[in-house]
């Protein structure tokens, strides 16, 4: 970690936040936006397809300007354009004038967390990366905390139009904060990221820092960013969908919660992606030749859950609502591996067009997901009086998506051979791996006994003084 390192990414985190509830406020507010707008769910799913689509389409265009002109002028930016759309959306009364500034909030919030991502690489170790990745976005998730308590009470008692100014206000406030605060690099970025590379260069194809920068082109189409890119397409849509808009009313009616429990319940997201976070980080650290077990694994587990509560009993208990909930918090994490792969096959000046790319996935699939939800209710409910049935059947459709998976087994065996070929390392059976943590037990328990019987050594050798020590008298 680098000097200031902290105070630089404190204050991106701050603008990331506040993008969170503006990216989020609307799902809280879902059926009150229905009421006001006179729309149905469709039109609904959107305004989410609106902004993500927006998200979706701007992040290789800001990557490309993160490349050439700095995290900080980026985010002060986008802060700015998300303030103005939030003012707008305050006092919009038709449809068309809420979609045009939630598409200017999109474009706002486009900047934020890629923007994050691309700053962490300068100023934090090699080892910190992944954890400060997971980090960054656990943390960001305060945003829905925001979100589902303060701005939902501010929305219910004192209006529509008060509840988005105060978020206005939040992210011109943010912004500022992210002027002040804010640097690119550290003075000693070039020196510090080649030896970096260096410490890296056992599980990574070797970019060299001081190497050309490749091209926009080159850099889109190497097989590591193609990789994170499926990875963050096949993990981000369960929770992406779940939480920008269709958990709050899937509590609703599904497990017949009044409004401001469905809304709190979002809060568990936060609180076991804050758990699950740094684990993750840390197994990817450990273990980078096998980051795609993480992607698999959280695919399987998610599926089952959601296939558990949508087969079960309607409402849900309590504690199957929260498990699901889990679910969508270990998919929300494993979805940050897929920048990891960026990080180890890209070269550093191009990291913001590849995660632009990489965070571009995740998005695509979280408002197809989104439409798939919303074209379903309308389909199965065309009058508008949803069922628990109907939203079951909805959230069972959009894991159609999981078909992904295939073009991320192709990609990680395309940049497993590449990094091969390159003589980098292999990945090693899973036998070696048990023999090195059976190794690594092994020393920690010899270690622990020999403590052990220092200590014994020690009373036998007090206890003996002390018995001579009577003796002389």
């Amino acid at each position: 970690m680098r000097r200031g390192a902290l105070r630089v990414w404190l204050a991106a985190m701050a603008i990331y936040i506040v993008a969170m509830a503006g990216r989020t406020s609307l799902g809280v507010v879902g059926l009150e936006a229905m009421a006001r707008f006179h729309m149905s769910a469709s039109v609904l799913s959107l305004f989410t397809v609106v902004q993500l689509g927006v998200y979706a389409l701007a992040q290789i265009p800001v990557g490309i300007a993160l490349d050439r002109w700095g995290t900080r002028r980026v985010m002060v930016v986008g802060g700015l354009a998300m303030a103005v759309g939030q003012v707008g959306l305050a006092f919009a009364t038709s449809v068309p004038a809420a979609l045009a500034v939630r598409a200017l909030i999109g474009m706002g919030d486009a900047t934020a967390f890629t923007a994050v991502l691309r700053i962490i690489p300068a100023w934090f170790a090699p080892l910190q990366v992944p954890v400060m990745t997971q980090l960054t976005s656990i943390i960001g998730q305060l945003g829905q905390v925001i979100s589902s308590v303060p701005f939902a009470a501010v929305v219910a008692g004192l209006g529509w139009t008060t509840g988005f100014t105060s978020l206005a206000a939040l992210g011109a406030l943010v912004a500022v904060v992210g002027l002040a605060l804010i640097r690119n690099t550290p003075a000693n970025f070039s020196h510090g990221a080649e030896k970096d590379r260096k410490r890296l260069a056992s599980v990574t194809n070797a970019v060299e820092v001081n190497s050309a920068a490749p091209g926009v082109w080159e850099t889109l189409k190497n097989p590591g960013a193609l990789l994170g890119f499926w990875v963050h397409f096949a993990t981000c849509f369960p929770s992406m969908s779940f939480l920008l808009l269709w958990g709050v009313p899937f509590f609703q009616v599904h497990d017949a919660m009044p409004k401001a429990a469905a809304s709190a319940m979002l809060i568990f997201n936060t609180v076991f992606g804050i758990v699950l976070g740094p684990i993750v980080g840390r197994l990817v650290a450990a273990h980078p030749l096998r980051r795609s077990w993480i992607i698999y694994v959280t695919s399987a587990i998610t599926t089952v859950a959601f296939a558990v509560v949508i087969v079960g009993p309607s409402p849900s208990p309590f504690l199957l609502s929260v498990a699901l909930l889990v679910t969508t918090a270990l998919s929300g994490v494993a979805s940050n591996v897929a920048f990891d792969f960026a990080r180890t096959s890209v070269h550093p000046r191009r990291l913001g067009t590849a995660n632009g790319l990489i965070n571009m996935g995740g998005f695509v699939s979280g408002l197809t997901a989104a439409l798939i939800i919303g074209v379903t209710l309308d389909v199965t409910s065309p009058a508008g009086q949803y069922t628990p049935g109907s939203f079951s059947l909805a959230m069972a459709a959009q894991f159609v998506l999981l078909a992904s998976l295939g073009a991320v087994e192709y990609y990680k065996r395309k940049v497993r051979a590449q990094r091969e070929a390159a003589g980098g390392p292999k990945v090693p059976p899973l036998a070696d791996v048990f023999h090195r943590y059976q190794e690594r037990w092994d020393r920690r328990r010899r270690r622990h006994l020999a403590g052990k019987a220092r200590v014994e050594r020690r009373k036998l050798r007090r206890l003996t003084q002390m018995a001579s020590r009577r003796h002389r008298r």
